[in-house]
């Protein structure tokens, strides 16, 4: 009878503490570094915007947008510093503004202070290469100067734009063109400050734009 009852008064003691150690685990996964929400893409302006949410940001070194062209060799198309880490949800958004024509499939990337590596779902968009696309290249810019290219475009007259993410022209020339495909390097101007910009070429039966950034 004293085995028995000591048996119970052990039981007692062990249950509870038991419960109290679930309990507690499950708590913790509410407050992990990284949960996801909301992650999508479309397209804007011809670029493809990705934006995301994280309901418990803490204890990260940055997010990164990466695309692939096969879902599964991924290359950084831009970076971000978490803006509170302090567990309250978070939204971010970016842009992509050379995306592959066809597929392009997009993951988040999130590095935490702890080493450890984290990645959202993956998503996929198609985007079309028209025969007038503009294209910009190198992107970003680094060494002041900006080639463009468009083919099959109508001859006539158009005028090149560079505006800045205000809505402000920094750079305008007015172009005579041939038309069929046509490529050219445009110097920026002197002491452009770093940011997103945009190119726009406007004629009369085209306007095209497209985005690039300056570092």
């Amino acid at each position: 009878m004293q085995r028995l009852a000591v048996y119970r008064f052990l039981m007692m003691i062990i249950l509870p503490a038991c419960a109290l150690t679930l309990h507690a685990q499950g708590r913790s996964n509410s407050t992990l570094p990284v949960m996801f929400d909301n992650v999508r893409i479309s397209m804007k302006n011809g670029d493809v915007l990705v934006e995301w949410s994280n309901l418990t940001e803490r204890e990260l070194v940055d997010y990164v947008i990466e695309r692939s062209a096969d879902a599964t060799n991924f290359v950084e198309v831009s970076r971000f510093k978490p803006t509170s880490n302090e567990n309250v949800p978070v939204s971010y958004s970016g842009v992509d503004p050379s995306p592959f024509a066809g597929l392009n499939y997009y993951r988040i990337r999130v590095n935490e202070i702890s080493g450890k590596v984290i990645f959202s779902i993956i998503l996929k968009i198609e985007t079309t290469a028209h025969a007038t696309d503009l294209l910009v290249y190198p992107n970003p810019v680094t060494a002041g100067q900006l080639s463009w290219s468009v083919s099959n475009l109508p001859a006539g007259k158009y005028r090149i734009e560079v505006i800045n993410m205000s809505g402000a022209t920094v750079f305008s020339k007015p172009l005579r063109l041939q038309g069929k495909s046509v490529a050219q390097t445009i110097d920026l101007p002197a002491g452009l400050n770093a940011g997103t910009y945009r190119l726009l070429l406007r004629g009369d039966e085209v306007e095209q734009g497209r985005s690039f950034i300056v570092q």
